[in-house]
């Protein structure tokens, strides 16, 4: 019984975060020796796009089955403007031909409305399946979460904080899982700052400071803040890498509204290329704010890139990074509303290059034990586990 069923929902080329924990769980899980099945409903197909292509669009190794749902089972329920409802159809159609097999397999997701088809089916055809859910923040306040998480066999969460939530709430310790994140982007041999930037098109004479990964609209009020502080220093530059296009068209339009021209937004950049931007930066910056209280229970995806860049970087302080990341020693912490604290420790880290090095190196060690071979081999641990368990 090593077959895993990964069953995601939505778009497997779109640029979150969520497809690429799909892609590196399923390729580490396949390393390990288990037949992995990613199940995708990738509703938004695009024309001429090969499944190679999406190995390569993240930077996969180590190929497994990708089963892309058929389109027009999609466009069949596609005028349901509930989109769960959807999902739930969709995949209610084409599990039920592997549930009628008879066979006990391994169903893991990361998405509730997916699991909660497994759980479904397990009452219709009454064949009990080993389920894996992977949570990596919670609402204490979602009643029908807590009720479908007691009929998981395991639970993966990414910080302490969240695992004494569901503790709290009366979810049995030995279910739970803690495993940190592992790097997100594709790890490519880190350039030079001058290589890097002939490939970016970024000044390399400029100090860039960047960040990447989810951009809000808190995220451009608080860079545009800091730019208009530092203006009148013109070595320095900001670069922001990610965002979708409506966020983008807000973006330039609240900088020239502000009058600020050291800021630039990238937009989406693949996995694949991410270690190109990290390689033309100075310093780092993981930014969240105080208004996603969410990530308090989190630890960011690119903070875990950010260890192995080569770079320093600054962490906001609202994230449970704490809990791998010590201030002053794999990084420099800072308020996400204060933004006078914020432009001192960029200048402290300028100053101080000693610091810089430190940091640097700590992280290079740090990140050799938060890979994604480290990660995804616990989870597999556990999954053997329950597997003997259950069997009994």
């Amino acid at each position: 019984m090593n077959t895993v069923y990964y069953l995601t929902s939505g778009d497997v080329l779109k640029g979150r975060v969520e497809p690429i924990i799909w892609m590196r769980t399923a390729e580490w899980l396949s390393r390990s020796g288990f037949n992995v099945k990613l199940i995708s409903t990738y509703f938004y197909r695009r024309e001429n796009i090969s499944v190679k292509d999406i190995f390569q669009h993240y930077g996969i190794e180590k190929r497994f089955k990708i089963v892309i749902l058929p389109t027009a089972i999609s466009k069949l329920f596609s005028n349901i403007n509930w989109m769960r409802l959807n999902y739930l159809f969709v995949f209610i159609i084409y599990l039920v031909p592997i549930f009628l097999t008879r066979r006990k397999s391994i169903y893991f997701s990361k998405t509730q409305i997916c699991m909660q088809v497994v759980i479904f089916l397990e009452k219709i055809i009454r064949l009990k399946q080993i389920k894996v859910f992977e949570l990596h923040a919670i609402d204490i306040n979602n009643k029908r979460l807590f009720k479908m998480l007691k009929k998981i066999d395991m639970i993966i969460v990414n910080s302490r904080v969240v695992m004494k939530e569901l503790k709290a709430k009366g979810i049995e310790k030995d279910k739970i899982l803690t495993v940190y994140n592992a790097q997100f982007a594709y790890k490519g041999k880190i350039m030079s700052k001058e290589k890097a930037c002939a490939v970016t098109g970024i000044s390399s004479e400029k100090h860039i400071v960047m960040h990447i990964g989810k951009v809000l609209d808190d995220t451009i009020a608080f860079f545009i803040q800091v730019a208009k502080k530092i203006r009148n220093n013109k070595k320095f530059e900001f670069h922001i890498v990610g965002g979708n296009p409506d966020i983008l068209k807000y973006a330039k339009k609240a900088i020239k509204n502000n009058g600020v021209y050291n800021i630039i937004f990238h937009g989406f950049v693949p996995p694949s290329r991410i270690y190109i931007y990290m390689s033309s930066a100075d310093m780092l910056v993981c930014y969240y704010p105080d208004t996603f209280p969410m990530m308090a229970q989190a630890t960011p995806a690119k903070c875990t890139d950010y260890l192995w860049s080569e770079r320093p970087f600054l962490c906001s302080n609202n994230t449970a990074m704490g809990e791998i990341l010590k201030d002053f020693i794999n990084c420099i912490f800072y308020c996400p509303h204060d933004y006078e604290e914020f432009v001192g420790k960029i200048n402290y880290l300028v100053e101080q290059q000693n610091v810089c090095q430190r940091i640097v190196s700590n992280n290079i060690r740090l990140s050799k034990t938060l890979s994604w071979k480290n990660r995804v081999s616990k989870i597999a641990q556990g999954i053997t586990r329950i597997s003997k368990e259950t069997s009994v």
